[in-house]
């Protein structure tokens, strides 16, 4: 049962992976929030007399919002590490440190290849490393890579979901739940300028947002640090000619 299981979920991240297609659940998730704040948007991409032109329209809209969703949820992630370390290069530091932490299980000789490139440039050598993943054509290297891909694919998911989750959140913002029906002698009348009910609702609101906010970044950088031990590992073991001297 747990095989048949396990066999099922390599396919549905299998297909997530293939062209990418992980965008096209962000994308899906910006065009139902815009579909459902600006109803006369579905106008524009459902046309009744053409359905086949319709799939076309919804599938193409989907995957460009969902590209822009990617590059806007991950600087978005980016920006939240940079206040979290008040930083500015803390996103590059933070890379070299995983980095460097994933070298150090390894037995990487100093003169070899590999520790030479990472000496100079730290993201070259990532990169590398996931080239001859890539390019392998031993079986099982390239199952072991595919198996690293999903992370990017989750890590994909997780940033793409960011700004509609957003964007949703202040546009779909109750405030006809706000509103206060207390009488005129409540305790939340004792501001002039605002119902304490009011801004109460608005701090938890937003704090509730931000919370979920930065659950799906922290779950975008997990996937992150796992890819990258993954990579350095598996390089490790099927590249461990550019491990030696």
């Amino acid at each position: 049962m747990m095989i048949d299981f396990q066999k099922q979920f390599d396919s549905v991240t299998g297909a997530l992976n293939l062209f990418d297609l992980s965008y096209l659940i962000s994308g899906a998730a910006m065009l139902g929030v815009l579909s459902y704040t600006y109803p006369e948007f579905r106008y524009f991409l459902v046309h009744k007399d053409n359905m086949i032109f319709s799939a076309i329209i919804c599938v193409v809209a989907a995957y460009i919002s969902g590209v822009i969703c990617w590059v806007i949820g991950k600087r978005f992630r980016y920006l939240l590490l940079v206040l979290r370390k008040w930083n500015l290069k803390a996103v590059k530091k933070d890379f070299e440190k995983l980095f460097d932490e994933a070298l150090s299980v390894c037995e990487i000789e100093e003169r070899s290849k590999i520790k030479k490139m990472a000496n100079r440039n730290k993201t070259l050598t990532y990169s590398y490393m996931w080239m001859k993943l890539d390019k392998t054509s031993h079986a099982p290297c390239k199952r072991r890579f595919d198996f690293i891909s999903r992370f990017w694919t989750f890590r994909a998911i997780y940033e793409g979901l960011i700004p509609p989750f957003v964007l949703g959140a202040f546009l779909l913002y109750p405030s006809h739940f706000s509103t206060c029906f207390c009488g005129e002698k409540c305790i939340c009348k004792v501001l002039e300028w605002a119902d304490l009910c009011d801004v109460l609702f608005f701090f938890f609101y937003f704090i509730t947002i931000f919370c979920i906010v930065a659950l799906l970044a922290m779950e975008a950088r997990k996937c992150f640090k796992t890819q990258l031990r993954e990579v350095v590992l598996a390089f490790s073991v099927f590249c461990s000619e550019d491990m030696r001297n």
